[in-house]
């Protein structure tokens, strides 16, 4: 059985890093591929497999009728079109964030509420093999209770405006960093206060932020610009003294398995992902897909769910009032960040 799934956007991250993981996902028939410019569209169906091509969307739900729909494009354009795939009965992937802000987002929630549908959002990190086994670690008993977790992303490059966010740490944020702030409720759960400082410096910013869990927790988000390297990669720590640090490029697990006890030195385990590796499954966006059919397929919800991306965009809006504030900010009580 396969889930007959369609795209809406061709674009550069879609066709490189989504659709183009389809053709390895046999749990997935691409039956049709949809984009305003047809060349896009055409070259995507060619380039991968789709059986139609498409530059009206509603003429493609009609004529397909899809089990489930991806919609990869600016935020404003997944919140209209998804609601839209979700009212023709249609299942719903969408990429991050959900919304520019919090109010952008919630017609889309409301209209999965309503819809008998499921929807998934982008998140590849929580499907990215490495450090989907350091949450499975981080909630085995032999982790404690949870401790300390920072999550960092860093990559090269300069502040820039995007979708609209004339902000640049907001939008810094909301492109790049917002992977970064839903790790910390994937590994963790829920925050519920935050303190957020920014600099600036040569067009290189960063945000930094403390993080008081609803569990006890303490917790720090780093980002940052200019990087030498691209890096996303989260460090949690237990009360057993469990220390495990994932990305994509693999995992340590530290602190339980002292397998030289003459050694006072840091001892565990180690996993590393050879970068032979198809980079689909190295960072998650076939494996994403995959679980996304898989769910479908076997009647279950797939994750996170939109309204799960909807707290996500609301703790980042948290961070960006408490860095603009000066001082903490309860993640409850945050205002609409305001474009």
């Amino acid at each position: 059985m396969q889930l007959r799934i369609a795209f809406i956007g061709c674009g550069g991250h879609s066709s490189a890093n989504l659709i183009a993981e389809t053709p390895r996902i046999p749990e997935i028939d691409l039956v049709a591929v949809c984009d305003l410019d047809e060349a896009r569209a055409r070259s995507a169906a060619r380039r991968f497999g789709a059986l139609a091509w498409y530059t009206d969307f509603p003429k493609m739900l009609a004529a397909e009728r899809p089990d489930a729909v991806a919609v990869i494009g600016p935020p404003t354009m997944e919140i209209e079109i998804g609601a839209a795939v979700l009212e023709q009965g249609c299942h719903l992937f969408v990429e991050k964030p959900i919304g520019r802000n919090s109010r952008e987002a919630r017609p889309l929630v409301e209209a999965a509420r309503r819809s008998s549908r499921h929807t998934q959002v982008g998140f590849m990190s929580r499907h990215a093999p490495a450090m989907r086994r350091g949450k499975l670690i981080v909630d085995s008993p032999e982790f404690g209770t949870p401790t300390y977790l920072e999550t960092r992303h860093w990559l090269p490059g300069r502040l820039h405006a995007v979708w609209g966010i004339e902000d640049l740490h907001y939008a810094y944020l909301m492109l790049h960093g917002i992977h970064a702030v839903d790790l910390l409720r994937y590994l963790f759960g829920e925050v519920d206060e935050v303190y957020a400082r920014t600099s600036q410096a040569d067009g290189a910013g960063s945000l930094v932020s403390l993080c008081q869990f609803a569990n006890g927790a303490n917790g720090v988000v780093n980002l940052h610009t200019s990087a030498a390297n691209w890096e996303l990669r989260y460090e949690a720590v237990g009360s057993l003294g469990r220390r495990i640090n994932a990305g994509f490029d693999g995992l340590t697990d530290t602190g339980q398995n002292r397998w030289a006890p003459e050694l006072t030195a840091e001892q565990g385990q180690l996993a590393r992902v050879n970068y032979a590796v198809n980079r689909g499954d190295r960072m998650g966006y076939r494996t994403e897909l995959q679980h996304f059919a898989n769910a479908l397929l076997k009647g279950e919800e797939p994750f996170p769910s939109v309204a799960d991306g909807l707290e996500s965009t609301r703790l980042a809006e948290a961070m960006m009032a408490s860095a603009r504030a000066g001082r903490p900010v309860r993640v409850a009580e945050a205002p609409v960040f305001e474009l």
